[in-house]
């Protein structure tokens, strides 16, 4: 061989290395971009049970309060809204359980 394919042999080995450590970082970078978006997924997820626990009790709370209205402000209506209250609270906490074993 002459030194002139031996320079363009050389010079092609070169970018052949170049451009594999090149695919391997964006291969790399790539990975860490599918989890990152994974977990943003998940924590999207998340939020929207949130969100949707959160539209549930404020359903819940205005169901009691045109109850309790429509009921004598006395002590039954009190009573009425302390029970109901405490069956929110005790289905808050179910849910949270369920949420955690999942």
């Amino acid at each position: 061989m002459n030194s002139e394919t031996l320079s363009i042999i050389t010079s092609l080995q070169s970018r052949l290395k170049q451009l594999v450590r090149d695919y391997n970082d964006v291969r790399e970078k790539k990975l860490a971009l599918e989890e990152k978006n994974n977990v943003l997924q998940e924590n999207l997820n998340h939020l929207n049970e949130e969100f949707n626990h959160f539209q549930n009790q404020e359903k819940i709370v205005k169901i009691v309060n045109s109850v309790v209205r429509e009921e004598e402000k006395g002590e039954k209506g009190k009573e009425l809204k302390r029970s109901i209250n405490g069956y929110i609270k005790e289905i808050d906490k179910c849910i949270n359980l369920l949420s955690q074993e999942s």
